[in-house]
């Protein structure tokens, strides 16, 4: 996953530059018409509108990182670059492999990029994934087609470094096309699909010069003095989302992810042709050139952070069930309660949670992961009403242990309380018509309230203060006509 401070220095720039960059692109990419609010370009586009509409009424996600890196437990791609970063020199201090090659780069990355030679994930079954997906109550699923490393777990004609050519021992396995698979399987149960797609490619020699150095992530050549390069990187780029937006069946997300990679001036090449493209494949999918902003970020997707407060535009934090997006040796996976407590956080300011994990070198999930999903899917199969298709309230949230839903019809108000509230609830914000009814989620029987002092006091059964006799553990949600 893209570290954002990579790119700060390039965002400023393009940031300084937007106006410019919206016109130019306008002009020569045949996008919609635009608007923009708060930072956040508005595409009016009536079929990507009502893709976002679908969009932020399913809330939560699964994506999943997997490549050859699964057979190392390595953080994924980022050994490759010589940076001098703490984070990453801290992922090479504990990466067995860096540390047996002496943190000789040119030997890491030979062997890095052998790997393809002996994956072979046999246990690979994506029938796992969808119903590990289904039992989290997740309704879309977001898959790394190809991270910055390049390896495509998709069957490219534009490269042999796949997992579908014979130097990949998996090539000839039935299943061996396992982005057609995954999302053949996950469609079948009515998920959405979204494609990730890493833009850069550090295995392609029209991206990293294999004669040059790589100081850092981005092209490691200047673009002025071989043009020619980077207009052929930008055809491969192209060639390669095509195939997925035309051999890969209904697609509903293309998740770009790689940072600020500078436009090119031609219109078939660089993202206005990609998305003109696209948009004449998938038409309507949406666009997330990830923490790029412009026209090409139909919803921004803070990783690994949650906003203050509602945000005035489509969001969705990114964020792993462990220590890394994919399979990590010995990882630790975040507490089932930890995880409600933040989809909950988040769908009160307006988001969705996107949350990441992968399998080992086998194709295996890791069944601690399994486990959580489940727990999380049991807790929403009761409260669900107060998650999926609602939106912020005008208050996302009352203290620290009460956030706030509400219906998109606006008729009811979902009070969720992190912590339980004891014999009775005071709300201080909330106002219930006369005659409400109020509920809580899981319990049949209606409870009583008074409205005193300006405060909404419900009062919660007897019954009910005995943990066992709860209808969920975690937290509570009440369901209020306003």
């Amino acid at each position: 996953m893209k570290k954002l401070l990579f790119f700060n220095d390039i965002g400023r720039r393009m940031m300084k530059a937007k106006c410019l960059m919206v016109c130019l692109i306008i002009l020569i990419g045949g996008v919609p018409a635009m608007s923009e609010k708060d930072g956040y370009v508005v595409d009016k586009d009536p079929k990507v509108q009502k893709k976002l509409e679908w969009w932020q009424d399913i809330k939560f996600g699964f994506i999943s990182h997997w490549g050859v890196n699964s057979q190392w437990g390595c953080v994924e791609s980022w050994l490759l670059v010589d940076e001098k970063m703490e984070w990453l020199l801290n992922c090479r201090k504990n990466t067995p492999q860096w540390v047996e090659r002496g943190g000789d780069l040119a030997r890491f990355s030979r062997d890095y990029w052998d790997l393809n030679k002996t994956f072979n994930p046999r246990q690979f079954d994506p029938r796992e994934w969808v119903d590990a997906a289904q039992a989290a109550g997740m309704k879309y699923f977001v898959f790394t087609t190809k991270h910055h490393d390049g390896f495509c777990m998709y069957d490219t004609k534009q490269t042999d470094y796949k997992i579908t050519d014979p130097s990949c021992p998996f090539y000839d396995q039935p299943k061996a096309d396992v982005t057609k698979e995954l999302f053949k399987a996950f469609r079948k149960q009515g998920f959405g699909v979204g494609a990730y797609f890493s833009k850069h490619d550090w295995h392609c020699e029209d991206y990293w010069m294999p004669d040059q150095p790589r100081p850092n992530s981005t092209v490691n050549y200047d673009i002025k003095k071989y043009p020619e390069k980077y207009a052929n990187f930008w055809k491969f780029t192209k060639n390669q989302i095509e195939e997925l937006m035309s051999d890969y069946g209904s697609v509903d997300i293309l998740w770009l992810d790689g940072g600020g990679l500078l436009p090119a001036v031609d219109k078939n090449m660089g993202l206005p042709g990609i998305v003109k493209m696209a948009r004449k494949k998938q038409p309507g999918i949406i666009v997330v050139n990830r923490a790029c902003g412009g026209p090409y970020e139909n919803y921004k997707t803070p990783e690994h952070k949650i906003p203050e407060g509602i945000l005035p535009y489509p969001w969705e934090t990114c964020m792993t069930l462990g220590n890394g997006w994919g399979h990590r040796t010995d990882d630790r996976f975040k507490p089932a309660k930890k995880m409600i407590h933040t989809l909950v956080d988040i769908v009160s300011k307006g988001g969705n949670l996107l949350l990441g994990f992968g399998p080992n070198g086998e194709g295996a999930l890791p069944k601690q992961a399994i486990s959580r999903l489940r727990e999380i899917g049991e807790w929403l199969k009761v409260n669900g009403e107060g998650i999926y298709k609602t939106r912020a309230w005008t208050d996302f949230k009352e203290g620290d242990d009460i956030r706030f839903t509400r219906s998109k019809d606006r008729r009811y108000l979902y009070v969720t309380c992190l912590k339980w509230p004891g014999e009775k609830l005071e709300l201080k914000t909330v106002k219930a018509k006369k005659g409400a009814k109020i509920k809580m989620l899981g319990v049949k029987k209606e409870f009583k309230w008074s409205q005193d002092d300006g405060s909404l006091v419900i009062e919660i059964p007897g019954a009910l203060q005995k943990p066992d006799a709860r209808p969920c553990k975690h937290a509570w949600v009440f369901k209020v006509s306003v």
